[in-house]
């Protein structure tokens, strides 16, 4: 599965076939999602529920239209226990060299959140 967190537009009447998709597609059924609904309108709601329940939340809430769903391990509640490659020193790309420290750091522990390494005194550089 790719991991992506992804937001889901005019799939608020077809929530059970967006929750089959998004299941069959990779998606763990304890994935979390947000949920919103009349964003930026004076009715907005907003529901958290994971991946198993979206269609019956969609359904308890009356939610057919006017909704985006966001769906993805980056909505999770607390610390983030990874992060991406593309900002990690130790990652190449087209516009920056890896540093050798933290390239051999990443292909030997990959990569890892805010609060992982030592969540008394956490390192937040470059963690953002």
């Amino acid at each position: 599965a790719h991991g992506a967190t992804m937001a889901v537009y005019l799939s608020a009447a077809r929530n059970k076939a967006l929750q089959q998709a998004l299941l069959e597609g990779g998606y763990a059924p304890e994935t979390p999602c947000i949920i919103g609904y009349a964003v930026t309108w004076p009715e907005e709601m907003m529901f958290r529920c994971d991946l198993a329940h979206l269609s019956e939340t969609m359904r308890n809430h009356k939610l057919w239209k006017h909704a985006v769903v966001l769906v993805g391990p980056a909505l999770a509640e607390g610390p983030i226990s990874t992060r991406s490659h593309l900002y990690h020193p130790g990652f190449r790309h087209e516009y920056r060299a890896a540093d050798a420290q933290a390239h051999a750091d990443l292909k030997a522990h990959g990569t890892c959140g805010v609060y992982h390494r030592n969540s008394t005194n956490p390192d937040t550089k470059g963690n953002s």
